[in-house]
């Protein structure tokens, strides 16, 4: 096993604990159970998202598929932004300073 391999399984672990410990503290005043579990894949993407342990288009689906799996949302409404018109793609862009993350629309008429 490399030591990148290493490094994203214990990401992962990391990840999954630390998701799982948020979903599972009781919901307080006002919130149902729910909202924890959604708050808990939440956390659990942004440390992948950060720690690069899984590919983000992969995170995204496996957090759409758990919400719909524990009934949190309809699944119209958690893939419901995967099926409209407007298109996002993500890419990366070379600077001199170095590499950053933007968002490029596709698909806006050249004269706006």
């Amino acid at each position: 096993m490399t030591k990148e391999t290493r490094k994203k399984l214990i990401s992962e672990a990391a990840a999954i604990a630390v998701g799982l410990a948020i979903a599972l503290i009781p919901a307080p005043g006002g919130l149902e159970q729910k909202a924890m579990w959604t708050m808990g894949l939440l956390i659990w993407a942004i440390i992948n998202w950060m720690t690069n342990a899984i590919p983000d288009f992969v995170c995204i689906f496996i957090m759409c598929c758990t919400w719909v799996l524990l009934g949190i949302v309809p699944f119209t409404t958690a893939f419901g932004s995967f099926s409209g018109t407007t298109v996002w793609r993500c890419r990366n862009k070379e600077r001199t300073v170095g590499k950053s993350r933007t968002l490029d629309y596709a698909g806006l008429p050249a004269d706006l």
